[in-house]
């Protein structure tokens, strides 16, 4: 149990950071299983895989946008096919802040 939030980072930092094998492959497995709720805020969704992706990001794995934009597609609940469809299917360039 963690007084503070200074505290609860430093935490979660200790467990993160580390850039141990098994780290980096849950890490990983959490950031490419991480499911849309749709029940859920969408703000929520995508905070949940940007937040992953620092992790992973702090830990030295090489992420591009492409990857994180991915992510947020594939992994969309069906209620969002559409649009996933249409992201898909776009011609630019996507950027984590589209």
């Amino acid at each position: 149990d963690c007084a503070d939030s200074a505290q609860a980072w430093k935490a979660l930092a200790d467990v993160y950071e580390k850039n141990s094998r098994a780290n980096r492959i849950t890490l990983k497995r959490q950031f490419y299983g991480f499911r849309h709720d749709k029940s859920a805020p969408i703000h929520q969704y995508i905070s949940g895989v940007t937040d992953l992706a620092a992790w992973l990001r702090a830990i030295g794995v090489a992420l591009d946008d492409d990857d994180i934009t991915d992510v947020l597609i594939f992994n969309l609940s069906k209620s969002w096919s559409n649009i996933a469809g249409s992201l898909t299917a776009s011609q630019s360039e996507l950027s984590i802040s589209d």
